[in-house]
Order: structure tokens, then C-alpha cells, then sequence
């Protein structure tokens, strides 16, 4: 009778073994190129699946979920409320509503809306949109994960394609971050109070409002970071197996965001050697963390395929050189109080110094550390390497949490001078002082990317001007596909004249070069591709602007054959 509690641990061996039988010796001998091509199906195929998992058991799981609001005073819970549409409303109309990340964002749009509409994952470098079919021709396996992409896949399958709708959906994510944050907050310290600081605290932060208002990955990465520490928290209080099936299915899906965002496991490793030691004696937990493993198998061969990637690095991607740079410009960030409050970082110090709930503030730490540390060896590491300050997101839900167990030990210990009620308003009204005090930093737009904002702003007017049945060649494909034009890669007029010709031939409605951001730039090659297809084709300029030092045009292209037969003609 011993021996059938072990019974588990012989599938979870198989599979274990199956899958690095496979890894080992059948993975590593595919070219990567080929791997990519089996990703393009593979990877959204998997995320599916783990997607559908999540939201099954999420709903299964929501009366669990609930029951923890049931133990908050409704004072709280009305509380709490107003700190979710303050949040909310400062990301989405204080905050500017723009791309920071130049053309990640419009990418990562793209990639969703092949999900949605191929069912495969990449960037499209050609594609069309007629009669209301999308189709792509010309299909780019991208390095980042998937994760982010599919969710905007299923927006764009509900609601159709428009670049406004990843937005709204990062908007829509910071209210949610703001309950994970409060639920940690009460799981972990117990305490409505220390919960509700916690919230404000991450609220106060500009950081996370000036990026809640872009389509970039980074906040949807944390908050299922946060989700992936929130649910094995409520299975430690609850004791339910659907929590933790819960837990799991969010692991694999959580992890599929950014390339780091697998460190998370390791704060979840500690919650549970910390908290929950004897879960890992369990025979059948290992079952489960077998069929874990064959839901991220895909992303772990996702892994493998880019290894080789050199991420924009002329030299090593990680490396002990670049510690002390990134160091000296990353810890001062917390304590400068110029993008960041300091006063969350020195109340998060108290929390931690005053030595009472140490298991949770170590698991607060762990977090933040992982995601603090991992960049100092980045070669674009740094907080101010162009928009890298994007990178910290990833450490504001364990510092809010420290800073709301910090302000609950300095309310205790002012209410031995005054009630208990004042400490809290002082402290609450301490915190919505910063948050005013950095309202000038959630307004600006910041210089970051100006040449590259401009090129989408200008080619947004340029997609109005283009007819139906043409197509536009352009550095940024993805762009004009999302605003449901015809685009091909700008290279194609240098490598591929016999496509050219094809264009000429399809698109009745002419063909068009975008004269644009990377026509600028010192590249040789990015240049190269430009000046050819002005010197190969006879082009009339439709309409041109002017930002600073750069050009942005719209031009008409002809066929050479169809001008040398004009001039026979004649």
C-alpha cells in the first residue's frame, strides 16, 4: 500500500525523460531556421491551449478567489475601489497614449494579429488586407516570446484590428495589478491596511502609468508575475488542488512574455520551500509538474531556437563588464526621486528592517532581486539606456509590497502619538503628495524616440492618402498592415526585382514607397535600400514632412517597363 502513494512518480518519470531524450538528441540537431518555421504553428498552438487551461480553472477557482475579499471590511473594499479607478484614470488620461518602444510595439501588434487571423507566430514582412482577408506572404519568426502578442490576438479576433485596442488593454491591466497587489498585500502581511498602502504605493510609481499607457510587453509581464505569487499564496491559505492546478497553468503562461520572465519560478520555489516545504513530498505533485513541462516545451524550444540571437550586442549579451555601469545608474534610479519615488523605496527598507513577517519580506526580496539583478549584466541593461527604463517594471509589485508592510509599522508606531485613524491619513496623504509631485513626469512624452514617434505619426496621415488595392513599401510593414493596408519590406526592390514586377502587375491601385525613419539613420545598408528604389523607379512625391533633421515622404512608384514603353510612344 506505501508503494501506490509513489505511483505518480513513474508518468512524471517517463515524460521527464521522454522530452530530454528529445531535447537532447533530436533538437539539437535541427537547423534553427527550421525550428522557427515549426514555432510559427507550434508556439501560439501551445499558448492556446495553456490559455484555455488558465481561464477554465481561473473560473473554477473564483469563488476561492472571492471568498479573500469576503474577509476585507467593505471600508476597505470601497478603499480599494477608489485606489483602482484612480490608477486607472491617471493611465488612461493623464498619462499620453503612445508608442515608447520603436517599432517593438508595432510588432508585437502584428505577431497578435497573425495569431488571430494565419494562427501563426512572426512578423509579417509582406502581407495584404483585401475584401477583408488578411493574408501574409512573407512570414518572420521573432525573438521575443509569444505570450503578449497572443493575448492581443484575442482582442483582435473579438473586436477586430486596431492599434488603440493594446492600449486599452495595458489600461485595463493596471487596475488589475492594483487588486493583485492589494490581494498579496493581505495574503502575505495579513493586514488590510499594509494591503491598501501596498496598492497606493504601486500607484505612485510614473513609471508604471507612462508605460500602462503603451502596447509594450512589460506590463502584461508583471502582472503575471504577480498573478504567478498571488495564486500559490491563496492555494497555501486555501489547501484546494484547483489552486494549485491554477497556479501552474499560470507558471507556463506567465513565463511567455519576456525572455526573463522565467525567473519568477525562482521566487515561486521559495514560497514553497519557505511555506509550503511538505508540497514538495508529494508524489502527485510531480505528476503535475511533468504535464507543466509539456505545456512549456514549446517555449523552452522557443528558447533554443534563438540562442543565437545577438539581441543588438556587438560583443557578449551578458557579461561581468557591464555590472558596474548598469549598477551605478540602476540603484541610484530608486532613491534619486527623479523617475521613481524614493519615499516607496526608504518605506520599503522599513518594512524589511523591522524583522517581523521575514519569510514574506524574503520573498519580496527574491522578486525584486531577480529582476533587478539579471539587467546589471545586460549589455542595454541600464534604466537609461534609450527606453530600458521599461525593465524596472518588473520590480515595482515586490518593492509597493514592502513599502505598504513599511507604512503599517511607521502608522503603528505614530499612532503611540496621535490616533490611529490620523497616522493613516498622514501617511495616505503623504504618498498622493508624490503622486502629484510626479504628475508633470505621467504628462510628458519624452524625447526618447522622437524621430521614430514622428515616422508613425506621419505614416499614419500616409495611410490615408494610399487607395484601395495598392501596396507600400516601407522599413515597418507591420504598421500599415495594423492600419489594414497592403505592405512589403523596402529591401524587396533591391533583392527581388521580378517581385517588383509582380506588384506593378497586382496592385491596379499603384505602388508606393514610404520614405521613412530608417532612410535617415547612419546604416549604410538601411539607406541603401532607399536610394535604390528612388534611383530604380520613376517616382512622383505624393507628400513630404519635416521633423528636425529628418524627412518623411510618401511616393508614387512606376513600372520602368510601363515609362519606357510611354516614351516609345511617343
Amino acid at each position: 500500500m506505501k508503494l501506490r502513494k509513489y505511483f505518480p512518480f513513474i508518468p512524471a518519470i517517463i515524460i521527464v525523460i521522454t522530452l530530454l531524450w528529445y531535447g537532447l538528441f533530436k533538437i539539437k540537431y535541427l537547423h534553427p531556421n527550421l525550428l522557427r518555421e515549426k514555432l510559427k504553428w507550434l508556439s501560439p498552438l501551445s499558448l492556446e491551449v495553456i490559455f484555455f487551461l488558465f481561464i477554465i480553472l481561473l473560473i473554477i477557482c473564483f469563488p476561492s478567489i472571492i471568498r479573500i475579499f469576503k474577509k476585507v471590511s467593505k471600508k476597505s473594499l470601497i478603499l480599494l475601489a477608489s485606489l483602482i479607478l484612480l490608477g486607472t484614470f491617471v493611465t488612461s488620461f493623464i498619462a499620453p497614449r503612445t508608442n515608447r518602444i520603436y517599432y517593438d510595439e508595432h510588432i508585437y501588434m502584428n505577431i497578435g494579429q497573425n495569431i488571430a487571423f494565419i494562427h501563426k507566430a512572426g512578423m509579417c514582412n509582406e502581407g495584404e488586407n483585401l475584401y477583408g482577408v488578411y493574408r501574409c506572404y512573407r512570414l518572420e519568426y521573432n525573438k521575443q516570446p509569444n505570450g503578449w502578442p497572443y493575448i492581443l490576438s484575442i482582442v483582435y479576433r473579438l473586436f477586430g484590428v486596431k492599434d488603440l485596442w493594446g492600449h486599452i488593454v495595458n489600461n485595463l491591466f493596471m487596475g488589475i495589478s492594483i487588486i493583485v497587489v492589494f490581494l498579496l498585500g493581505f495574503i502575505l502581511f495579513e493586514t488590510e491596511e499594509a494591503a491598501l498602502f501596498a496598492a497606493l504605493s504601486y500607484i505612485i510609481i510614473p513609471q508604471n502609468h507612462l508605460w500602462f499607457s503603451t502596447v509594450a510587453v512589460e506590463p502584461s509581464a508583471s502582472l503575471f508575475c504577480g498573478l504567478s505569487i498571488l495564486f500559490p499564496l491563496i492555494y497555501y491559505k486555501t489547501n484546494k488542488t484547483k489552486m494549485l492546478l491554477l497556479s501552474f497553468a499560470t507558471w507556463a503562461f506567465a513565463i511567455q512574455f519576456r525572455t526573463e520572465s522565467p525567473l519568477i519560478l525562482f521566487t515561486v520555489i521559495a514560497i514553497f520551500l519557505l511555506l509550503m516545504k511538505d508540497e514538495l513530498l508529494k508524489p502527485d505533485r510531480y505528476l503535475i509538474f511533468s504535464i507543466f513541462l509539456i505545456l512549456i516545451f514549446p517555449f523552452l524550444l522557443h528558447l533554443f531556437a534563438v540562442r543565437t540571437e545577438n539581441w543588438g550586442a556587438q560583443g557578449a549579451k551578458f557579461a561581468l563588464k557591464y555590472l558596474k555601469q548598469n549598477y551605478h545608474i540602476n540603484a541610484p534610479f530608486y532613491i534619486k526621486n527623479i523617475e521613481f519615488p524614493a519615499i516607496v523605496t526608504f518605506i520599503a527598507v522599513i518594512g524589511v528592517i523591522s524583522f517581523k513577517k521575514w519569510k514574506e519580506s524574503l520573498i519580496c526580496l527574491l522578486w525584486f532581486s531577480s529582476f533587478f539583478f539579471i539587467f546589471l549584466f545586460f549589455y542595454a541593461g541600464s534604466y537609461h539606456y534609450g527606453a530600458d527604463v521599461r525593465y524596472s517594471l518588473l520590480t515595482y509589485m515586490p518593492i509597493a509590497l514592502l513599502a505598504g508592510f513599511g507604512a503599517k509599522k511607521i502608522s503603528k508606531l505614530l499612532s503611540i502619538f496621535i490616533t490611529k485613524k490620523y497616522s493613516i491619513i498622514i501617511i495616505a496623504g503623504l504618498f498622493l503628495y508624490f503622486l502629484i509631485y510626479f504628475l508633470p513626469n505621467i504628462r510628458a512624452t519624452t524625447q526618447e524616440a522622437w524621430a521614430a514617434r514622428s515616422d508613425v505619426y506621419f505614416a499614419k496621415k500616409m495611410a490615408k492618402l494610399i487607395p484601395k488595392n495598392s501596396i507600400i513599401l516601407t522599413h515597418n510593414p507591420n504598421m500599415f498592415l495594423i492600419w489594414g493596408k497592403n505592405a512589403a519590406q523596402a529591401s524587396t526592390a533591391t533583392y527581388d526585382p521580378q517581385r517588383m514586377r509582380y506588384y506593378f502587375h497586382k496592385y491596379k491601385g499603384g505602388v508606393f514607397f514610404h520614405y521613412n525613419y530608417w532612410c535617415g539613420v547612419h546604416n549604410i545598408l538601411q539607406r541603401s535600400f532607399c536610394t535604390n528604389i528612388l534611383k530604380r523607379y520613376p517616382n512622383r512625391l505624393v507628400i513630404s514632412y519635416k521633423d528636425k533633421n529628418f524627412t518623411y515622404a510618401l511616393y508614387k512608384l512606376e513600372s520602368p517597363m510601363i515609362k519606357r514603353y510611354q516614351r516609345k510612344m511617343r
